[in-house]
């Protein structure tokens, strides 16, 4: 993803993120992985390093705003996904750690959900979408004293406004780093991209929605997870669950036997659960899996 011309074209515009990104490429070459390197200029003292990154996020969120808009016009393996699950009656709870919006254009064109308020992500009967890390289009207000044309320019003379998910707002426009038609100035709500992310950038209300719906789940189909997210592990380990696991598919393209393995360290009810959790993992990949192994599950939970 930050590996290709788009994000190199975003850059340009955002000298500082270029900067810090410099040292990035240099990590990956030697090694690191992107959220690594991230990390650790994230955790850096340095008072220069320090003064580079909160343009990270305004370069990341322009990045995957140019992603959610121009990468496709439909959303194909989504939109099935979506067709497979509460199409067919499975009422469903859609966790995503992605910024962009792809999901949502996929639930919007099916279910006509504008993604324009707070609830509007949760307040449909058959299913929620909780975005934990933020998204494209949602920002914390940023007071300012005077106009500033663009979210860049208010970051080099004004520190970022203190971070509360309990202020986030969604459904902004791109405008929203430009002071332009709501005559205020927003930071973007997104995560950083870096391993070991320990805390939510989401509405509260939406994490107790997401409590809420695991309480009676049992049913879990994880697509191209980690599990290296201590957080989303975290959430689902202290979760009151009040049925027992029946089915759980992990979809990675990745190492298979590492992901399992963290998501049974990591989860208490996945450990309890009475079944070979080996046995129900793909190494495949997302569309594979959706081609061919998706509609015997489906079946199975439909009866």
């Amino acid at each position: 993803m930050f590996a290709n011309a788009t994000f190199d074209e975003t850059l340009a515009g955002h000298p500082e993120a270029d900067a810090l990104m410099s040292s990035v490429r240099t990590d990956v070459r030697g090694g690191a992985t992107f959220e690594q390197s991230l990390r650790r200029y994230a955790e850096d003292p340095n008072p220069y390093i320090q003064k580079l990154m909160p343009f990270v996020p305004i370069a990341l969120h322009e990045f995957f705003f140019r992603v959610s808009n121009n990468y496709t016009s439909e959303a194909i393996n989504y939109s099935h996904l979506i067709n497979r699950t509460i199409g067919q009656g499975i009422q469903t709870a859609y966790i995503t750690l992605n910024y962009d919006t792809l999901l949502e254009m996929s639930l919007r064109k099916i279910t006509r959900v504008t993604f324009d308020s707070i609830e509007s992500y949760i307040s449909c009967p058959d299913w929620i979408l909780v975005k934990l890390h933020g998204s494209v289009g949602w920002g914390y207000p940023w007071p300012t004293t005077e106009w500033i044309p663009d979210m860049a320019m208010a970051a080099r003379s004004n520190t970022p406004p203190e971070r509360r998910s309990e202020e986030i707002e969604v459904g902004l426009p791109r405008e929203m780093l430009r002071n332009g038609r709501l005559q205020q100035l927003f930071y973007p709500a997104l995560a950083l991209p870096v391993v070991g992310k320990s805390a939510f950038v989401c509405p509260p209300r939406h994490v107790e929605a997401l409590d809420q719906f695991l309480a009676d789940c049992q049913n879990f189909l994880f697509i191209g997870f980690s599990a290296n997210d201590e957080d989303l592990l975290g959430l689902l380990d202290q979760s009151t669950w009040t049925r027992r696991v029946h089915l759980l598919r992990v979809v990675t393209g990745g190492n298979l036997t590492d992901v399992v393995g963290r998501l049974w360290n990591g989860v208490r009810q996945f450990r309890a659960a009475p079944f070979d959790i080996e046995r129900h993992g793909y190494d495949s990949g997302f569309t594979h899996f959706l081609a061919n192994d998706l509609d015997p599950i489906v079946a199975s939970l439909t009866g």
